[in-house]
């Protein structure tokens, strides 16, 4: 018997998916902001001079760059992170599974284009659907999402 999945991590995997192209996109133009950063932070360190203060309060822009690169980098990471998981758990599925999630979320196929497509019911594609995403779900966070 296969266990109940927690409303909210399925339904924080199909935002995942929905948003999956997007997702790729602000972590490609997050990573281009780093690289933009980092050649700032470089040219600026050598025309700035900080005074450095022991209450760890910013006083320089270089300094403030750099913080902000850090941050940046950390959320190229984590929504790398994201967008491999969801990869990788894709390329793994069930071939049937799979092109259910790729049309479904990916090319942004209605139910009825699915299941033309893959000769089936709307309603077999929707239970292809909902085992891959508690797949996806698992692999994204583990087995807390289960109740």
């Amino acid at each position: 018997m296969q266990r109940k999945v927690n409303k909210y991590y399925f339904e924080e995997t199909i935002r995942l998916l929905e948003d999956y192209n997007m997702l790729r996109i602000n972590s490609d133009t997050l990573a281009m902001d780093v690289e933009t950063m980092n050649d700032d932070v470089s040219i600026s360190t050598s025309n700035t001079q900080s005074i450095v203060s022991f209450t760890n309060a910013i006083h320089s822009s270089t300094e403030d760059k750099a913080l902000q690169r850090i941050m940046r980098g950390e959320m190229v990471v984590n929504s790398k992170k994201v967008i491999d998981t969801i990869d990788r758990c894709i390329e793994v599925l069930p071939e049937l599974q799979r092109k259910v999630i790729l049309n479904k979320y990916i090319k942004y196929k209605s139910w009825i284009e699915i299941s033309f497509m893959l000769h089936t019911s709307e309603s077999w594609c929707k239970k292809q659907r909902n085992k891959a995403v508690r797949a996806i779900a698992l692999a994204l966070y583990g087995d807390k999402i289960y109740e």
